[in-house]
């Protein structure tokens, strides 16, 4: 799978084994890989929801003449697709609930959420078929008359699917222009810490199964590599993360037996990065705890001190990450045994500086959890083999460089995971460069998207014209506009642009809404530009062309 999406993506299997770049890329390559199959369900659908029709079209007709409604005819050909949809979520449900006997009924609103998009491209065939039949008069249908008026709504088809398909492409390269904007804000941010390095590349060598979680030998040797260094000048911990006051999040803390608490910030600190901020506790003294202290020491503002929610709220915070059952007692007994935790009071008046690559913003009155390398849980390894700003583990230079920092990768059986550490500001830097990259290759994909869209309504004129070459003649000589006489067209451009419109003030996203007014302007200039040479065309020469 993984030489499958390297090939077709592009991107070195060495990144997409990178636990942040594996999570990024292969999410987005499955998404675009899902939007292509429903792109090309939508189109099969469609078509052969046409053909249906086309194919039995003197059926359709006696029909027609027999008196039948077009909802009627049209459901007779629809019924057996619906019955199918309807007897696979049948079959889904049935299954789950025979795999898992105490699944929550929660999960069947989900589920048919996920039916969505297919009933999405049922009900438009449906339309498509009902207003073919319905617009059609029954000796159409029996003479077999129905090509062009096919053409037309197969081209009408396809312009509907790639306008669709350019607010999604426009939807992605506003979220890359979106990242570059952040990365910006980011290299700002962090200009403060350039000279600290992070893990930037990280090759799954003899270890895959730990990237497809079948093992945890990585986990085990990058603790055992951290241990060597954890006391070394220039090794430190550090990360930040904030927890709000919103509806999940307490009922996060309800499920696993939490007080609920005001939102708080969490500062994640190793004891050598929590000697550079000289903490003192309530009775002055420097707070100092040793890497080899297993305990986990939380420090507490000295303010929240009379407040004892606080106390049973982070004796209790390890089972969130924690596999024990919380209605289990027994099982949590054991877990919070086996996981001591001590409460430190500390004064501090002044803000502490971010360490969340997302959030810059200072934190007050932090809660401040010091992760001392003997008591690394599996939730810290997990991170140390994270690519990027969001890793644990910050290193100086010299450090990286040091014999010792090499011999303790090599005694940790870590020589061929190839670990790559740069600087925060090259990282950055890569990040920008591959948001860039991404960027000029979505709006490659946009502009061959917007010429398909021109050329389809261009066709799509030709097909009209052609087809209506006698009603459209008639209408000129009875001084009809080129707007009523083609408003067929410029009604379908301007519904279709308009609901891209709104799903761009929707969306929020300024590229999908600023997008389809440019759109729809060069729409309008294709048309009138096509229009043009046949409505200035003399009518001698049309009467020539008709006989």
């Amino acid at each position: 799978m993984l030489d499958f999406f390297s090939k077709r993506s592009g991107i070195k299997e060495k990144q997409l084994l990178a636990q942040h770049s594996f999570k990024q890329h292969t999410i987005s390559i499955a998404f675009n890989l899902s939007l292509v199959l429903f792109a090309l369900l939508s189109v099969v659908s469609i078509v052969f929801g046409i053909f249906s029709i086309y194919d039995k079209n003197q059926l359709v007709g006696v029909q027609k003449l027999l008196g039948y409604s077009s909802f009627r005819i049209v459901w007779s050909h629809a019924v057996n697709n619906w019955l199918v949809v309807f007897a696979a979520f049948s079959l889904e449900i049935l299954m789950l609930r025979i795999a898992f006997s105490q699944l929550d009924n929660s999960i069947y609103p989900i589920l048919f959420l996920f039916q969505l998009p297919l009933l999405i491209v049922l009900s438009l065939d449906t339309l498509i078929q009902f207003l073919l039949v319905h617009r059609q008069k029954a000796t159409n249908f029996i003479k077999q008359n129905l090509r062009s008026r096919l053409l037309i709504c197969v081209v009408c088809g396809l312009f509907i699917f790639t306008s669709g398909l350019c607010v999604y492409m426009l939807r992605v390269i506003d979220y890359q222009s979106i990242q570059i904007f952040l990365n910006a804000k980011k290299m700002q941010h962090w200009q403060q810490r350039n000279d600290n390095y992070v893990l930037s590349e990280i090759s799954a060598g003899n270890d895959s199964a730990s990237f497809t979680y079948q093992s945890n030998k990585i986990d085990h040797d990058l603790q055992n590599f951290y241990t060597q260094i954890a006391d070394k000048k220039g090794v430190f911990l550090a990360a930040s993360s904030h927890f709000d006051q919103s509806k999940a999040q307490r009922q996060l803390y309800q499920f696993w037996g939490l007080p609920n608490l005001p939102s708080f910030s969490l500062l994640q600190l190793s004891p050598s990065a929590l000697k550079k901020y000289h903490i003192s506790n309530n009775q002055g003294q420097s707070i100092k705890i040793s890497n080899q202290d297993k305990t986990k020491y939380y420090l507490i503002p000295d303010k929240f001190r009379n407040n004892l929610k606080y106390q049973r709220f982070f004796k209790k915070f390890a089972l969130i990450n924690s596999t024990v059952n919380p209605s289990n007692k027994a099982q949590v007994k054991q877990f919070l045994d086996s996981h001591p935790v001590q409460i430190v009071y500390y004064k501090n008046t002044r803000s502490f500086a971010s360490w969340d690559s997302s959030d810059s913003r200072s934190l007050k009155l932090p809660i401040i959890e010091v992760i001392t390398a003997a008591g690394l849980d599996t939730d810290n390894t997990s991170n140390m083999r994270v690519v990027g700003l969001d890793n644990l583990l910050k290193l100086d230079r010299k450090v990286v460089a040091s014999t010792a920092f090499k011999r303790a990768i090599a005694n940790s059986d870590l020589s061929d995971n190839q670990l790559v550490f740069r600087s925060i500001k090259d990282s950055l830097l890569s990040d920008r460069s591959n948001y860039f990259q991404l960027l000029a290759a979505w709006g490659s994909f946009l502009f061959i998207l917007l010429l398909a869209i021109l050329q389809s309504i261009v066709s799509l004129n030709l097909i009209w014209q052609s087809s209506h070459e006698k009603q459209l003649f008639v209408q000129r000589l009875l001084g009809y506009s080129s707007c009523h006489k083609y408003r067929f067209i410029y009604l379908l451009i301007s519904i279709s642009d308009l609901i891209a419109f709104i799903f761009g003030i929707a969306f929020r996203s300024s590229y999908i809404s600023f997008g389809f007014v440019i759109l729809f302007a060069l729409e309008m200039l294709v048309i009138y530009h096509s229009v043009r040479k046949v409505e200035f065309k003399k009518i001698s020469e049309e009467l020539k062309g008709l006989s």
